[in-house]
């Protein structure tokens, strides 16, 4: 009962927003939607003006009819069930630590990097591998905070309490403010793909179909 409320009552807000129609319910994961989507969604809205977009933060895959949403950005593979599929990017990631911490402790090599305390994030638990591998080394033990989300990680990194693994649209905003410095080489492959997932259904809902075929042409710019 309080489920389907809660959707009645999105409904609602929805047909608030726009009367007219149009409205598109998005779910976004945190980093992603704050750092990549929200700065460039403008374009899309003025492209579009009788289109509403209504943004909520979901980490986790998620039931579509239960929720309501009409999309959703999801990191991983091309698996979520009963769901359409856009591809954006691939994920690629850029070592990161605060200038502080790097004078107190200097990077040259990779072997350098054992003595330094590694954040984790929950949902890339084997992203030091890849890293390291990327580098032509082998990872040493990880013992460094366990965080869920990049934003907390990247003010940890900031903090100096440890080296962030970040995916480059957040590594090169910090970098570019100079609150982190990059390590050895830059950019390097990660563990899964960033994409638009859609409930089969809503396929060519027009609001989703306008926003897709933007997201598209932003992804590949």
């Amino acid at each position: 009962m309080t489920r389907a409320l809660d959707l009645i009552q999105r409904g609602s807000m929805e047909f608030s927003a726009n009367p007219g129609g149009g409205a598109l319910s998005l779910a976004i994961l945190p980093a992603f939607g704050t750092r990549w989507l929200a700065p460039r969604l403008s374009k899309f809205l003025t492209r579009n003006p009788g289109v509403t977009i209504n943004l909520a933060t979901r980490l986790k895959r998620f039931n579509f009819a239960a929720e309501g949403f009409d999309a959703a950005i999801h990191f991983g593979a091309d698996d979520w069930r009963d769901a359409g599929h856009m591809k954006l990017f691939e994920e690629r990631l850029t070592a990161c630590i605060s200038p502080a911490l790097l004078a107190e402790l200097p990077v040259r090599t990779v072997h350098d990097m054992a003595g330094l305390p590694l954040l984790q994030l929950e949902t890339r638990s084997n992203a030091w591998e890849i890293w390291f591998a990327a580098q032509g080394a082998e990872a040493p033990s990880v013992t460094g905070m366990l965080l869920d989300q990049f934003a907390t990680m990247t003010q940890a990194a900031i903090s100096g309490l440890g080296v962030a693994l970040l995916p480059d649209y957040l590594a090169d905003i910090e970098i570019e403010e100079q609150r982190l410095v990059p390590l050895l080489k830059r950019s390097v492959p990660g563990s899964g793909t960033y994409w638009l997932v859609w409930p089969r259904a809503r396929a060519n809902y027009p609001p989703l179909e306008a926003f897709r075929s933007w997201l598209a042409a932003e992804a590949s710019s």
